[in-house]
């Protein structure tokens, strides 16, 4: 997606010309992710790995890797290009650029947190919101994945969701983003959706 295509489609959903401008540069450092994978879930559980991550690094690769301040490890933004959304900006449809830019670029995107759960429990804890907002910003992420072909999968106990190989990537944009969103009535459709998708993955994990 070029500069006026990502324009155009942005402001549809978020009217702010700064944060539109902001938006495709984290856009563009999400295509172009640190180690070609991007981390989603819950912000605690993400910041809980990448500490333990950071734990176990020797003060010259924190150095190395984050221009020595730790708490840029893997950050994308509009400013560097990693792992992990972490913008001032933020909007739903910034969210949303971060996941096309990792879709483009063909990422795999791992979910961060508790494996050793029940799809059901999954869902009541990562997928369902509440009343104003009836699915959580993970849901709207994986029903975004499911829309581009990625399969959900289970490698070495975490849920990771892998690019269909025989489809081009390059095309996702935030139309065929909404239309997955809006492919579904209301949001128990969509949780069930997201279920169906998932429910190979977990029967794997055993859940």
């Amino acid at each position: 997606m070029n500069q006026l295509e990502f324009n155009q489609q942005f402001a549809i959903y978020d009217n702010c010309e700064e944060r539109r401008n902001r938006a495709f540069a984290l856009y563009l450092n999400s295509r172009a992710n640190r180690n070609n994978f991007c981390l989603l879930g819950r912000n605690d559980a993400i910041e809980t790995i990448i500490g333990h991550i950071i734990g176990e690094l020797a003060p010259e690769q924190i150095l190395l890797v984050t221009d020595g301040n730790a708490a840029n490890f893997y950050t994308t933004n509009d400013i560097q290009n990693g792992n992990v959304l972490r913008a001032n900006f933020w909007s739903l449809a910034v969210n949303d650029a971060w996941v096309i830019g990792g879709i483009n670029g063909g990422s795999t995107f791992n979910f961060v947190g508790t494996a050793a759960l029940s799809l059901l429990d999954f869902n009541e804890i990562y997928l369902r919101g509440s009343a104003q907002y009836p699915i959580t910003v993970t849901a709207r992420e994986i029903l975004g994945l499911m829309g581009a072909g990625y399969t959900p999968n289970v490698l070495n106990g975490a849920l990771v969701f892998t690019p269909s190989a025989g489809r081009d990537l390059t095309t996702f944009d935030f139309v065929e983003y909404d239309e997955v969103i809006n492919r579904y009535a209301n949001a128990d459709e969509r949780l069930s959706a997201i279920f169906a998708y998932l429910e190979p993955a977990f029967q794997q994990l055993g859940g």
